[in-house]
């Protein structure tokens, strides 16, 4: 390999992140995807660089390792010191831990943990008060326990150098929280929110922990808690793993279980390897591994340890595929919630049962358990917020515990209201549909807006463009007259497709705009105040609930093909990224809605231009949504749709502190009989492309912009008079009464449905420390433009993913294989996808429909395949998209697509409602999974040759494009009509069910079986149809048991009818899964060779495009088979 040809490698690694590794002879290699290199060397066992190494650490920035030592080695050891291997081989002391529990680091340890430091990210323990508004108890104070971590009390992360102890480090952290909390006395709030003060509570915090796993393996192992739900696969446990004993001999009378020996013969052989008194001291960890049966039987033993008890498994099967190789996870598709209704519930009373109970306390509950001897599992909403705890039951359901919420009695009432009173009480509107259809009949020329079927006013269904379901009052409904096949279609796609305020990013747009910083909440301190005197506020009246009630603009839901744009003058979009030159003359409320550089909704937009706070060259990036929701009425949820659901948070609980090896926090919890447990919390990251943040940025925008209107209204009111902003609250003191008629005129405002916008009244200042809110974005930069390979096998060898386009009979396909067969012999794993059954078929390789694949892998939250091959892509429509682009946020991931963008895009293809007008082939999406690397194949391969010139002369989707009528007139001229047609391409499903019905009694034998169609009326496009049947009769598959798409042949007729497949249906069965093939719509062909003679219809159709004719022609396998009518 040439040097030119390293670099490039070297390259690639480091754009993927790759990592160097540290062989075992000292030397520092760099791992390649390269077929023709696997790794190459950075740096000699002596830290010297080689010119490889120069070029890596000078292209990623990163400090040359030292020659002295491995700055990347473990620690080792001895005693209360630590040590570091040199590059020699000799042993030199870093840090001695001194009786004070500090560290005393030497010279060559202050060089060794020299660029080693860790942020801290500390949770303060507050104590949060407040009154109670709702509920039996409102009015009443209230005060509860809680850890808040330092983000949101709007402080900074604690970076420590690694050579400080733990007892350095968390004096340095509780001191840096302190300082930037201004040094709170007792009884002095820290922060305010929401009407609740919170103050500091001595608790203790939470910090980070490391578990030595060579320690943990030497703890004695004997002592049983009642731990099932704390456990990797605790039902498949051995039962007597649980049973409760007063001795130390759980893993011998395990051990024994298993390999069938008897008790007294397992423990004599301990005796021999354990030291006096293990049986009364338990067996520690290691000794398990240790024991060994004189004769091999093949057989593995696995246990795990928890809490100083050993827990070993009926089979090494329930481990045999664990590994330390960290796996990504996909955010699981909503699946059905087992919880029962809250008028189930049963007060928690303290005696373990089946079922769902309730508690105002689920901590006391927890310490009372933990007291007797139990350890329910914990299921967490957050590192410090608790949903409910979980016991097993022997031979009966969980025993299930949740907190009481707070608002219980105000929700169990707004639930039952409903359904009292006059709540059923409809009001029933039908229009003058008869004329209604006549004037849409005639302004679509008497034909379906859908299929153009000629239809009549008989037969046509009026059909509301946007589903009624998904629009609000006051809005203009569109119709559109429909034959009654697509009318049904249309509806049923609508009805399987849930429709929620959850938008689906690519993920450039994900990282982009979701990742981006987001509006922070208005808080601040404008003025000093008087505690003294008293304050009035004028607040916003239900912000929140009426910024969605009173919308100006509809709501966004974002598909993965909704790409980031250059924005333009005179098109406001959903969202804009808007760059404003910070002008220092100005204070924040007179900056508002603006603070500072980042994404902001189109209600904040509109406001900055109408009150000239920005203008359009101000506003450089737009994003616009494919579907809008109208208005809603939504307060809590504001909180959620912000919230982060792509971290779970798991706790297991011990009484060591050695136990929780691998987790992200610890922190301690006393029982009610007063012992001490270890709480660890592991965190686990779900790669998702899913978020509700524009909702949550609508939200806050009219947020913001209704504060900014009290400033625009008080105009005239001096800054010194303003004290502080309290979220959505501007806090005044000591305004002179010449400013009162200000304050009235703003006060009588109202919305459009009479409800007030402001109120004012007595409120406390605010106390605390605060920042002035602001936001600062990353700059944008433009994507990279695509890049062309020369040698696709070689390029996706290196790991490279690429979209490879071309002509029918290109052979796509066929270097498809051929880089799927080299891919696989290099180790990597490769699922292929494919829209439709018959291309599964014409793939092979272990091909699966994309809707399968996608149920069984992204849809469930895990995807073991390291390549993901995409046939056909042009049909996949865009909710497969949208989990595919999830996929995609696992970096290592990589794509293989095949497609033609000059065939007809994906079949009635809508997202959250709304119609799909973005094309695949702009899109962001595209780019992100193909790396923005692509090849093209422009020489026929096994194509007709006259066929393949007339499809490239067409020019389809180019500047040259050929207009539809001079490409029939000269299709018609080279594809004339001639011969009887094997099957014939129609648009409308009308035509499709009447030639079918022409051709099979003009083709059928005297002694065909006649097989009427049972049903009333056609039900679905794809409608069965009244056949005639007989030996060699040629079928196409409907689904079901007879793949969609794939053609099969008539072998017997009786009383059941056979298939050549082997397959054999009672008469209306076969209907059911099968169609008559003389005349197929041009949607239901693509990916299909179709064999015989093929005549294009419907050219004269007003729906009739160039891709119909593009893509029909494709279909044909020569030019002397091939008609255009």
């Amino acid at each position: 390999m040439s040097w030119m040809q390293q670099r490039e490698a070297i390259r690639r690694a480091a754009d993927a992140g790759t990592r160097p590794r540290i062989s075992a002879q000292g030397s520092q290699l760099l791992p390649l995807r390269d077929h023709r290199l696997r790794s190459v060397l950075l740096t000699r066992p002596n830290g010297q660089l080689t010119r490889a190494g120069q070029f890596f650490f000078g292209l990623t920035g990163q400090r040359p390792p030292n020659r002295q030592f491995d700055e990347a080695q473990p620690l080792i050891r001895d005693g209360a010191s630590d040590y570091i291997l040199m590059r020699g081989g000799t042993r030199k002391l870093v840090r001695t831990l001194q009786p004070n529990g500090q560290y005393h680091v030497t010279k060559l340890g202050k060089a060794f943990f020299k660029d080693k430091h860790t942020e801290w990210l500390a949770h303060v323990p507050v104590i949060i008060r407040g009154t109670r508004r709702r509920g039996r108890n409102a009015g009443n104070a209230y005060e509860r326990h809680d850890y808040l971590p330092v983000t949101a009390l709007e402080l900074g992360l604690s970076r420590q150098n690694d050579a400080w102890s733990d007892a350095q480090i968390a004096r340095n952290v509780k001191e840096s929280v302190l300082r930037q909390l201004g040094q709170p006395g007792e009884g002095d709030p820290i922060y305010m929110i929401s009407r609740r003060d919170l103050f500091l509570a001595p608790h203790q915090r939470v910090i980070d922990n490391r578990v030595n796993t060579e320690i943990r393996l030497r703890q004695p192992l004997g002592a049983l808690r009642d731990v099932s739900y704390q456990l990797f696969a605790g039902d498949q446990i051995l039962p007597s793993a649980f049973e409760e004993r007063q001795d130390m001999l759980c893993v011998p009378r395990q051990i024994a279980e298993l390999l069938k020996l008897s008790l007294e013969d397992v423990l004599q052989d301990f005796d021999a390897i354990c030291s006096a008194g293990w049986r009364e001291r338990g067996a520690a960890g290691l000794l398990p591994i240790c024991f060994q049966p004189v004769e091999k039987e093949e057989r593995a033993l696995a246990f795990t340890s928890w809490n100083g008890h050993a827990f070993f498994y009926k089979s090494a099967r329930a481990v045999a595929s664990c590994d330390d190789t960290e796996r990504p996870r996909y955010r699981r598709a909503r699946q059905e919630n087992n919880t029962p209704e809250f008028g189930e519930w049963q007060p928690w009373a303290g005696k373990i049962a089946s079922g769902h109970f309730w508690s105002e306390d689920l901590r006391g509950v927890r310490a009372q358990l933990l007291a007797a001897g139990h350890q329910p599992k914990v299921s967490m909403r957050g590192l410090c917020e608790w949903s409910a705890l979980r016991l097993r039951v022997p031979g009966g359901a969980d025993c299930v515990i949740r907190e009481l919420c707070e608002d219980a009695e105000v929700l169990q009432e707004w639930t039952r209201r409903p359904t009292a009173g006059n709540a059923w009480r409809v009001r029933g509107r039908r229009d003058d549909t008869r004329s209604r259809r006549e004037q849409l009949l005639a302004e679509q020329g008497g034909m379906c807006k859908l299929c153009g079927a000629p239809i009549t006013l008989a037969a046509c269904e009026v059909d509301h463009v946007i589903p009624v379901a998904q629009s609000f009052s006051g809005q203009r409904q569109e119709l559109q007259a429909l034959c009654i096949e697509c009318h049904r279609t249309k509806t049923s796609l609508e009805g399987n497709r849930s429709t929620t305020l959850e938008s689906r990013f690519c993920r450039y747009v994900y990282r982009t705009y979701t990742a981006s910083p987001r509006l922070p909440p208005l808080v601040c301190q404008l003025q000093k105040w008087d505690a003294e005197r008293p304050c009035q506020g004028i607040d916003v009246c239900r912000c929140r609930k009426n910024g969605l009630a009173n919308a100006r603009f509809p709501i966004p839901v974002f598909c993965p093909l909704d790409s980031i744009v250059p924005a333009r003058e005179g098109q406001l979009a959903d969202l804009t990224y808007v760059d404003l030159p910070c002008d220092q003359r100005k204070g924040l409320l007179d900056r508002l809605p603006y603070v500072g550089r980042g994404w902001y909704s189109k209600p904040a937009c509109a406001f900055m231009l109408d009150s000239g706070l920005v203008q359009w060259r101000h506003f450089r990036w737009s994003l616009d949504a494919t579907a809008h929701k109208g208005k809603l009425s939504i307060n809590a949820l504001v909180g959620l749709f912000g919230r982060n659901l792509d971290l779970v948070y798991s706790m297991r609980t011990s009484n060591h502190q050695m136990d929780g090896e691998g987790c992200s926090w610890r922190q301690t919890f006393t029982d009610a009989a007063g012992r001490m447990h270890w709480d660890h919390v592991f965190v686990t990251e779900l790669l998702s492309n899913s978020s509700y943040r524009p909702v949550h940025d609508y939200i806050m925008g009219a947020e913001y912009v209704a504060v900014a209107r009290i400033r625009k209204a008080l105009a005239e009111v001096p800054r010194r008079y303003l004290k502080c902003l309290k979220t959505d609250c501007l806090v005044m003191q000591d305004v002179p009464k010449k400013h009162r008629p200000a304050i009235e005129r703003l006060l009588q405002m109202s919305h459009r449905d009479g409800t007030p916008m402001y109120r004012c009244e007595g409120v406390t200042g605010l106390q605390g420390c605060y920042r002035e809110p602001s936001m600062e974005a990353e700059l944008i930069r433009e994507k990279v433009p695509w890049r062309h390979v020369e040698d696709p096998v070689s390029h996706c060898l290196d790991g490279e993913s690429l979209l490879l386009t071309g002509f029918p009979g290109c052979g796509k396909t066929h270097l498809a294989k051929k880089i799927v067969e080299a891919l696989r012999e290099h180790g990597d794993s490769m699922h292929i996808i494919t829209k439709t059954h018959a291309a599964v078929q014409n793939v092979g390789l272990g091909a699966q429909t994309a809707d399968h694949w996608v149920r069984r892998n992204v849809r469930s939250g895990h995807c073991s395949a390291t390549w993901l091959v995409i046939e056909e892509l042009t049909q996949l429509d865009t909710p497969l998209w949208a989990d595919i682009a999830c996929l995609s946020m696992n970096t290592s991931m990589r794509f293989l697509l095949l497609g033609d963008f000059r065939q007809l895009p994906a079949v009635l293809d809508s997202f959250a409602g709304a119609e799909v007008c973005r094309e695949l082939k702009h899109s962001q999406l595209l780019h992100d999974l193909a790396g923005g690397w692509c090849h093209q194949l422009s020489e026929r391969w096994r194509f007709d040759e006259g066929i393949f010139s007339f499809l490239t002369w067409l020019r389809v989707d180019e500047a040259e494009e050929v207009p539809l009528q001079e490409a029939l007139r000269t299709d018609r001229e080279r594809f004339p009509r001639q011969g009887a047609p094997e099957v014939c391409l129609v648009i409308s499903h009308a035509k499709r069910l009447q030639i079918n019905e022409r051709e099979n009694r003009r083709r059928a034998p005297d002694d065909a079986l006649l097989v009427e169609y049972a049903g009333s009326r056609a039900i679905g496009t794809n409608a069965p149809q009244t056949m005639r049947v007989w030996p060699g009769l040629r079928l196409v598959g409907a689904g079901g048991k007879v793949r969609k798409g794939v053609f099969v042949t008539v072998s017997e007729v009786g009383e059941r009818v056979s298939l050549e497949s082997g397959q054999s249906f009672e008469h209306q069965e076969l209907l059911k899964h099968t169609r008559l093939c003389s005349a197929i719509t041009y949607a239901s062909v693509q990916g299909l060779t179709l064999q015989g003679r093929v005549w294009l219809c419907d050219s004269d159709s007003p729906h009739f495009t160039l891709k119909h004719l593009y893509m029909g022609c494709s279909r044909a396998t020569s030019s002397e088979l091939l008609s255009v009518l």
